[in-house]
């Protein structure tokens, strides 16, 4: 039976609704992300339901040796009907630009202030490696899982942001700045970069020391101060090194990989990471190594709340539309 654009809006509609109210945020967070979810639907659903939709929220993971595994989730992977090119997708929001005197977007904070921190940080590179090399778990309604290898030779991956303003908007403007390739040079580059993190954090594990990293500048980023800052660091109160870990936070989305790696998650040998995890170890060794520790809960607040009810009702949206272009 075909289904008439009416009904295909009202299912996207409730699966996001249902997916909203699943999310474990505060209910302010699932009232506010209500309408930027309709708001999505409504201006995307001609687009993105002509999209063959090959994965949704698939984990994966992409070993550089043997002991050294990189893993994460991307969004979506996508591809045009008669193409067998597969598109990384990852979704994003982000928080409202404040006004100038003239009434435009704030000079600090803008469309091109987030396509270049884009561009420039490792999230993409890091996924479009694992669509080149990498190893996902693709599920799909009705079938089991499956390990599945993507090898695209040059990846894009395509990235949109809903900004949270009123009305809602959406970056890029120009969705062709939001398409990024990457070339095998550029792959190596992101490859090598994690390769060399993973051996420092093994060297710092064999030390069975703390801390792996003093207070400093880089604890007040972001107009905020590292949540570990005042309980811990300042005040020396530093957790041992025998706390069980994997490397990665444990709410970290990823985890979900780990049983399929081929390797002992738990050999301080074998470093295991995430794109959130090197970010952390780049930004602060102890940082990424207590947000590593069991026990640690991921930090939280308001806009990550949101964000997390917005992006589960994109993914709820998303397999949808895999769903129908796969009956």
């Amino acid at each position: 039976m075909t289904t008439t654009a009416a009904d295909l809006h009202a299912e996207c509609h409730n699966a996001a609704m249902k997916a909203i109210i699943a999310a474990p945020v505060s209910v302010t967070a699932k009232a506010l992300a209500g309408p930027y979810l309709e708001y999505w639907i409504s201006r995307f659903i001609a687009e993105d339901s002509a999209y063959v939709h090959v994965f949704v929220e698939s984990p994966f993971f992409v070993k550089l040796d043997e002991r050294t595994v990189v893993v994460g989730v991307v969004d979506n992977g996508v591809m045009r009907r008669g193409s067998s090119d597969i598109v990384g997708c990852e979704w994003k929001t982000c928080k409202a630009p404040k006004k100038n005197k003239g009434g435009g977007d704030s000079a600090y904070w803008n469309e091109q202030v987030w396509v270049d921190q884009i561009r420039e940080g490792a999230q993409l590179g890091t996924y479009a490696l694992a669509m080149r090399q990498g190893t996902f778990l693709v599920e799909m309604e009705g079938a089991e899982a499956e390990l599945i290898e993507m090898r695209v030779p040059e990846p894009y991956i395509r990235v949109r942001a809903l900004v949270k303003d009123l009305p809602p908007r959406i970056w890029p403007t120009n969705a062709e700045n939001g398409l990024f390739k990457f070339p095998l040079e550029m792959l190596n580059y992101v490859r090598n970069a994690y390769l060399v993190k993973a051996g420092m954090i093994r060297a710092m594990r064999r030390a069975k020391v703390v801390p792996w990293q003093l207070p400093g500048d880089h604890c007040h980023k972001f107009n905020s101060t590292c949540r570990f800052y005042e309980g811990m660091c300042t005040s020396h109160r530093h957790p041992p090194t025998d706390i069980p870990t994997i490397g990665l936070q444990p709410g970290d989305p990823a985890n979900k990989i780990i049983p399929y790696i081929g390797m002992d998650p738990r050999d301080p040998e074998v470093v295991i990471l995430s794109y959130s995890a090197y970010s952390a170890a780049s930004r602060c060794a102890e940082l990424h190594r207590i947000e590593a520790m069991e026990g640690v809960e991921g930090e939280q607040s308001d806009a990550l709340d949101i964000g997390a009810a917005v992006h589960a009702g994109i993914a709820a949206v998303n397999r949808v539309y895999q769903r129908v272009n796969f009956q």
